[in-house]
């Protein structure tokens, strides 16, 4: 009995060091998005989500490398920054380090910002430090970026639950560009966007499960969403006509633990 105790406990810990060492791994994924019989591609977009920077252990070089290795024309970020207002610096020093050639980069909110952001001088703030750094908060709102006579809008819609999400108004003043990508934190927003037209759909939010149980029960019995019911809550999928990447993000809420859904960073390949 007592060897059979000793085998649990060894086990038990094998399989913990190997979900905190996993925390520190990074997957890195590209993804073609084709719209036109062209060749060359037009935009290269970096996408990472769910940084929860109390609780990140993917090196901040190991980033930087994947980011000037694969040359995006901007980064993008899909919420879940930061879980109390004393994150705030850390988080935008780690931005700023594995940013170095001072791409763009544009963010949309996650519910853990939205909790913290109860006071609103916390929200305030937080927007004009990264506004300082020239990181484009997209609250309900979108931008254009031009590369060789190409336009790719980029709209920002607020979080589903915690926000106040406007979807009109994140696309206002659209019209005519080459391509279209939506950031939205909570990938159930795909069933509020059926009348849009856009090319793809980002968002984070399910963490890949972070800790993978079979049968995804941590997300049937759990989470209320709907396509985690439906089991879909990670990677590219085709839902209502329309594209949508749902990031596994890099950091970690509530346990410093992951199985079988390492952190990723994913590249874009437009055109």
């Amino acid at each position: 009995m007592m060897l059979f105790i000793n085998g649990l406990l060894l086990l038990s810990f094998a399989l913990l060091s190997y979900m905190h060492l996993e925390t520190r791994f990074l997957f890195k994924n590209t993804i073609t998005i084709r719209k036109t019989v062209e060749n060359s591609f037009h935009f290269r977009i970096a996408h990472l989500s769910d940084f929860h920077i109390g609780r990140i252990f993917v090196s901040k070089k190991k980033l930087g490398r994947a980011i000037l290795k694969n040359s995006p024309d901007c980064i993008v970020l899909t919420g879940d920054y930061i879980e109390k207002k004393s994150h705030i610096p850390k988080f935008v020093n780690f931005i700023l380090s594995i940013n170095p050639k001072k791409l763009p980069i544009f963010l949309v909110w996650g519910n853990h910002d939205h909790k913290v952001f109860k006071d609103p001088e916390v929200l305030k703030d937080f927007r004009q430090i990264l506004l300082s750094h020239e990181i484009q908060v997209l609250e309900n709102e979108n931008r254009i970026m031009e590369k060789a006579s190409k336009k790719l809008l980029i709209v920002g819609i607020d979080e589903r639950l915690r926000g106040k999400p406007d979807i009109d108004k994140a696309f206002e003043g659209t019209g005519n560009e080459d391509f279209r990508i939506v950031l939205s934190h909570n990938p159930d927003r795909i069933f509020f966007l059926e009348d849009k037209i856009f090319d793809i759909l980002l968002s984070g939010h399910f963490h890949g499960g972070q800790i993978y149980l079979p049968f995804h029960f941590e997300f049937k019995i759990l989470r209320k969403e709907k396509l985690a019911k439906m089991g879909i809550i990670a990677g590219l999928h085709q839902v209502l006509g329309h594209k949508i990447y749902i990031n596994r993000g890099i950091g970690n809420v509530l346990l410093p633990f992951r199985f079988l859904s390492p952190p990723e960073i994913v590249f874009f390949d437009i055109g």
